[in-house]
């Protein structure tokens, strides 16, 4: 590894004394960007299904600060994020750096490499399932990363390196938790075929390590098959398909796992006055004998984390242990109305199943309908709104302990402002 950091810093070189030379009519760009949302909240029966316990009420809030500096072939990048629930003490609030990156672009432009990307950064991929910048949740996700960017006419790719001392994912995903990644690798292409039609693939490595003995690490591989096929006007179909192997290390099983699964997010659009879709998200889950066997069945979607898909994808997805570690299949149509008047609206419904049967209990799982509008009703501000009803079976509430109703819901209204102020001064080169 460290041997690849040396090889790579020294091809920068000869970039650098061009990246630095002024040219005549070079100017130094300046955006300031503030994104504010204060959301309020109602749960009964979103972690939990409904019991004795009154509804959670609660005002979450989000501030980023961000101001982006382009010079010449530099372009550099810093975000200060502040998440915090209305009335929580300081030891529940968080302000951090959300980014902080420099980039030296190609002065070459019809070169194929483009540029490199080197700190802290968001990494938002496909339709981040297995990447995302957590836009929608209190706090974003970011990564301490080297990004390269490489493009030639119809051919895209991205080139991502992590080395973390810390955990950068939520463990939560990880049923065995947790997986601490020690290093990563990521290769993303795509390839244009014609206008909005593509086909791709991802091919992710990550390494963590055994605590008690850090120097044995253990590897996995995740890799993936991106399709978006637009054939007419009126059908569009887009899917994303995964195989996850290799080997990973269970602390709560104190052995290490053979890795050996799958995932799917797909959906099929249709196009017209009023747009529809059908889709299948699906998580492979095992059963106690494969444990038992130290294999592991059930998919972990990497930094795919909260608030990607609204609604009880999000919990069933953070609260795996839940379904012990069987799956998850979601069933889902979508009905998307035209906007109108800066309003969208959309309405979707969900059928859950788990993947594997657990013990005697049927695997159905319940069934979700949601609602969510937005209205954007001036420059830089937005409205929006999203409610949630659960349905869920007799499984569900024997995985829950027993002690709950058969129904869920939850509803938000939030308030968002982001605006964006630029500026732009010129400069002179030296004589």
């Amino acid at each position: 590894m460290r041997i690849l950091r040396f090889i790579f810093l020294l091809g920068l070189l000869p970039l650098v004394p061009v990246a630095l030379q002024a040219q005549p009519n070079d100017s130094l760009n300046l955006t300031l960007e503030l994104f504010q949302r204060t959301r309020a909240e109602v749960h009964g029966g979103y972690h939990e299904l409904r019991s004795d316990s009154p509804a959670a009420f609660f005002l979450n809030q989000r501030v980023d600060l961000g101001l982006d500096i382009q010079y010449h072939l530099f372009e550099t990048h810093v975000t200060i994020q502040d998440g915090r629930i209305w009335g929580a003490n300081a030891g529940t609030t968080h302000t951090q750096l959300l980014e902080g990156w420099l980039q030296i672009s190609n002065p070459y432009p019809d070169n194929f490499f483009r540029y490199v990307r080197f700190g802290r950064q968001t990494i938002q991929l496909d339709d981040a399932w297995l990447f995302m910048a957590r836009r929608y949740g209190r706090l974003g996700l970011a990564h301490d990363a080297l990004h390269t960017l490489w493009q030639r006419n119809h051919f895209t790719m991205r080139l991502y390196a992590m080395a973390n001392a810390l955990n950068e994912k939520n463990s939560r995903l990880e049923y065995y938790d947790p997986h601490y990644y020690k290093y990563m690798l990521i290769a993303h292409g795509l390839y244009t075929l014609a206008p909005q039609n593509t086909i791709g693939g991802i091919v992710v490595g990550d390494w963590n390590q055994d605590k008690a003995h850090p120097r044995r690490p253990f590897g996995r591989f995740t890799g993936g098959i991106l399709i978006n096929f637009r054939p007419t006007n009126s059908v569009q179909f887009k899917a994303e398909v995964y195989y996850q192997g290799g080997n990973t290390y269970s602390l709560k099983h104190d052995t290490a796992m053979s890795v050996n699964a799958f995932s799917m997010h797909s959906r099929l659009f249709i196009h017209g006055v009023v747009k529809g879709a059908f889709g299948l998200d699906w998580i492979s889950g095992g059963t106690d004998s494969d444990l038992k066997a130290g294999r592991l069945r059930q998919f972990d979607r990497l930094s795919g984390t909260s608030h990607s898909f609204f609604g009880y994808m999000d919990y069933f997805t953070l609260a795996l242990p839940t379904l012990h570690g069987h799956g998850l299949r979601d069933y889902n149509a979508w009905l998307y109305a035209p906007k109108l008047n800066n309003v969208e609206m959309e309405v979707s419904l969900h059928a859950f199943q788990m993947d594997k049967q657990f013990k005697e209990l049927n695997t159905f799982l319940g069934l979700e309908f949601d609602l969510k509008g937005k209205v954007d009703f001036y420059r830089d501000m937005r409205l929006e709104f999203v409610y949630g009803y659960f349905y869920g079976t007799k499984t569900l509430v024997t995985l829950q302990g027993g002690q709950v109703t058969h129904h869920g819901h939850f509803a938000t209204l939030s308030f968002q402002y982001a605006p964006q102020i630029r500026l732009k001064v010129p400069t002179r080169s030296q004589p």
